[in-house]
Order: C-alpha cells, then structure tokens, then sequence
C-alpha cells in the first residue's frame, strides 16, 4: 500500500528529471558546481553519516531546533508509551518510531543540515506529522494538570509559527537565534509581511485581527460540533 501510494510521486519526479536534467535519474543537485555547493560533494549528494554537533542543533539549539521551537513535540514518546501498551497498536508505534528517527537521523548526517534561510530544521518537516499523532492519547488519558501543560506548549509553539509567517518565515542565515534577534523585533514592532488585514486598510499587528477572527470562529465552531448530541470525542 506505501509502495502503492508513493508510485506516482516517484514517476512525477522521474518526468521531471528527464523533462530538466536529460535522465529519469539525475537530480539538480548533481549539477551543481562545486565551487558553489562544496557541501553537496560530501558522501552522497552531502549525506554521510550523523554528526552530534548537527544533531544537538536539529533539536535543541537555538539556530534550529525544534524543541524551543515546538516544545510539545517533545512529550510525543510518553504518547509512544501508552500507545505501546495496546497490543495492536504497537506496529502504528514502531512505524512512528522509525519515521522520526529516520529523519532525525538523515538531517543529522547531512552536510547542509541547517536548510538554508528557514524557520526551523525543515529537513524534520515530514516526521513531524507522525509525532502529533501520539500526543492524542495522551491528551486523552491525560490528567487535567498534564493537559494544561500540553495545551501550554502548543500555544507556545503556535505563537512562535505565528510571529514567523507574519514576519518573515525565511530568516537570514546568518542570525544565529532568528527568532530572538530578528523576528520578534519585527513582530513587536508591527513589521509584518502583507496579509488580508493589510487589505482593509489595517496596519501594524491590528492587521492579524480578521486572521484571529477567522481562527477564533474556527475553534468555537470546533467547540459547537464536539458538544452535539450524539457526537464522539
């Protein structure tokens, strides 16, 4: 089924590279000059192995990582355990497991690991998906306090995203704590990039007001649904 649903992704990508590159089998990457991408002639196409300086930056650092970033993420392998003691299960967790340490991994041995001008370690952007869905359960088998914490974190992250997209989700690379000494300044100061509001004739950080307003009636909406008669958590 995975191998069924990935197919014509890969032949899309096969046309595309004969379509640009003259084979089903060469990618851009593979042409760039070396002077200009000396990182990409590292092991494979910049991949070699992990290195614990790029690991600790992926997930911890203040550069990139994920966790100051997205600090709810963290409590995904609580969710993994609870998950784990349900028998059936247990191959959702194993599939989930490999999924975040693939990437963790694969981020981690590449030469290039930090992405470039980007908010956080995008290279972990497909396994995070993956790592949400654990937290579920232990939302659900959650003490109040626990949910509290976790509604805390989420927040949290959610807010740091917002100051983000709002300002500039492609921070230089040269700074080297973007959302300390660059995107905050910008979103306290009401520096933001063009959005709905701006169209309205608002300004400044009153232009993410019909963004709130969207997301608000979103969630009372969300609210409404779960309260109906007959519906299931």
């Amino acid at each position: 089924g995975v191998a069924a649903g990935a197919l014509p992704c890969l032949l899309v990508l096969m046309v595309y590279n004969t379509l640009a590159f003259d084979s089903p089998f060469r990618i851009g990457y593979s042409l760039g000059i070396p002077q200009d991408w000396p990182l990409m002639q590292q092991g494979l196409m910049g991949v070699t192995y992990p290195k614990a300086d790029a690991l600790y930056q992926i997930l911890v650092g203040r550069y990139r990582g994920l966790l100051p970033l997205a600090p709810v993420v963290g409590a995904a392998p609580l969710g993994l355990w609870l998950l784990w003691k349900h028998a059936n299960a247990r191959a959702s967790v194993l599939v989930i497991t490999v999924i975040a340490v693939y990437y963790v991994l694969f981020n981690a041995s590449f030469e290039a690991w930090h992405g470039g001008a980007t908010y956080g370690p995008r290279y972990l952007s497909p396994a995070l998906p993956f790592l949400c869905l654990p937290l579920a359960i232990l939302w659900t088998r959650g003490v109040r306090v626990l949910r509290w914490l976790l509604a805390a974190l989420a927040f949290y992250g959610a807010f740091l995203s917002l100051v983000a997209v709002s300002t500039c989700p492609m921070p230089p690379e040269i700074e080297d704590s973007p959302v300390k000494y660059f995107l905050w300044p910008l979103f306290r100061a009401g520096n933001l990039s063009r959005n709905l509001g701006m169209s309205t004739g608002l300004r400044g950080l009153a232009s993410l007001i019909p963004l709130l307003l969207i997301l608000g009636a979103s969630s009372a909406g969300w609210v409404w649904l779960r309260k109906q008669p007959g519906t299931q958590p």
